[in-house]
């Protein structure tokens, strides 16, 4: 489904179709493809894909030039069969492999602003932003929802000092220290007595 309904760029179920004046964040999810230092979901289930990929490109070499010894097969089908096996292996691996060249984006209204997201500081720059729209609305002296799905702690894991290599277990500890005093800097802008958060873990 994604962003778009009948055409890629109809944005059918982009934030700012289904009710929203502004948008900043992920339009899809974060998956741990998109950390850079994370091994890809998919490899992580079949880790040997890329050997297995080679090797059926091999064997299908191997095979393809010995049938055409054999002279079972031209040089013209040579050809078109050894580029239809390097399209069928390859293609599908790489899209497989290469989801965060391709999904990995972060927009701005319909704009995209990274591609692909730098995960380092994300969270702070989500802060800034928030505090900012608040900011502009209440000098605005409007009235305003303002809705922050924060992408931590969820895959793909990105701790920053001073809370990185902090905690024995592991990545999602500081992850949530993180957070923790993130949101303890949001709530502290609230920029009125009439401004109301509500947290949902």
């Amino acid at each position: 489904m994604g962003l778009s309904r009948t055409w890629y760029r109809d944005f059918a179920h982009h934030p700012l179709k289904q009710g929203f004046d502004y948008f900043y964040g992920l339009p899809l999810t974060n998956l741990r493809d998109f950390d850079e230092d994370e091994v890809p979901v998919f490899l992580s289930i079949r880790p040997y894909a890329k050997e297995m990929a080679i090797g059926i490109l091999i064997g299908s070499f191997m095979l393809l030039f010995a049938l055409r010894r054999a002279g079972s097969i031209g040089p013209k089908r040579l050809l078109f069969f050894s580029l239809l096996m390097t399209v069928v292996v390859t293609v599908p691996l790489g899209v497989m492999l290469g989801s965060r060249g391709f999904n990995s984006i972060f927009m701005r209204d319909y704009e995209v602003v990274e591609q692909p997201i730098r995960l380092k500081g994300l969270t702070k720059r989500l802060v800034q932003e928030s505090v900012e729209f608040m900011e502009k609305k209440v000098d605005e002296e409007k009235p305003f929802l303002l809705f922050v799905s924060w992408l931590q702690v969820h895959t793909a894991l990105h701790a920053v000092a001073p809370f990185a290599g902090n905690s024995k277990h592991g990545e999602c500890n500081p992850n949530y220290l993180k957070l923790t005093t993130l949101l303890k800097t949001f709530i502290r802008q609230q920029l009125s007595q009439a401004t109301f958060s509500h947290l949902v873990n």
